[in-house]
């Protein structure tokens, strides 16, 4: 099942964004480590979301994210409690298609989101951790934002 477990401006503090932008390169090997069959993650100042192709319902996925984070940056998982929502299914794709194209960040309309989303998708895929679901989820919308 792919599924996105997504913090923002609209449900986290921009303190707790910060802290979980400082080190977003380790989450997707941990979440790998613990069973995930792929995982691409988005780190902005704005944003932190893991999209995770994983065997589990939607809510244990979410909480694999919250241990991997833990894991990988030190962040109490219970600072999580709250500041997040879970995706699923065809909304996966959906909602990275809007945070691509702009419509999910503070500014409406903000360019710098596609670059980041195409990066991400990058150093997933040179660090292994791509999977054909996270893969093609992933670089549709960067492809339809950066023509």
């Amino acid at each position: 099942m792919l599924v996105c477990v997504s913090a923002s401006h609209r449900t986290a503090s921009f303190e707790l964004l910060e802290r979980l932008s400082r080190t977003p390169e380790s989450v997707a090997p941990a979440l790998m480590a613990g069973g995930a069959q792929g995982a691409v993650v988005l780190a902005t100042c704005n944003r932190f979301e893991a999209y995770v192709e994983i065997d589990a319902e939607p809510a244990d996925a979410a909480s694999a994210v919250r241990d991997a984070v833990e894991q990988a940056t030190g962040i109490p998982a219970a600072d999580l409690d709250g500041s997040y929502q879970v995706l699923s299914d065809r909304r996966v794709p959906e909602h990275l298609f809007a945070v691509a194209s702009g419509l999910e960040s503070v500014v409406s309309g903000e360019g710098e989101i596609a670059g980041q989303v195409r990066r991400a998708l990058s150093t997933a895929r040179r660090d292994g951790t791509t999977s054909p679901s996270s893969s093609a989820c992933s670089s549709a919308p960067a492809r339809r934002s950066a023509g």
